[in-house]
């Protein structure tokens, strides 16, 4: 069995920064911004490519649907994910939370 590489610490605080741990699928679908447990998730489904863009902050239920193969429903797809990714992202960007 090979050794599942880690994000490098840099990279996986940039993610966690920028999405300051909410899920970018529970914003994109529910609109929620709570933050909440979850994992970094590797968008292309390789360990070993721990580039920025290739990887998304989701909450654990949806860091499992996002991984599991159905042979009847529809998952997420990876353009779906990046399309949340970034809108959150830009969400994140806009809040103030000095005021």
């Amino acid at each position: 069995m090979v050794k599942r590489r880690k994000v490098p610490k840099d990279v996986e605080t940039i993610v966690l920064v920028r999405s300051r741990r909410r899920c970018c699928l529970c914003y994109g679908l529910y609109h929620e911004m709570g933050v909440t447990s979850g994992q970094i998730v590797h968008l292309d489904g390789d360990a070993s490519n721990s580039k920025e863009d290739n990887l998304a902050f989701l909450c654990l239920e949806h860091h499992n649907q996002f991984d599991s193969q159905t042979s009847q429903g529809k998952g997420f797809t990876k353009d779906e994910v990046v399309y949340y990714r970034d809108q959150l992202y830009k969400a994140v960007e806009e809040m103030d939370f000095w005021k």
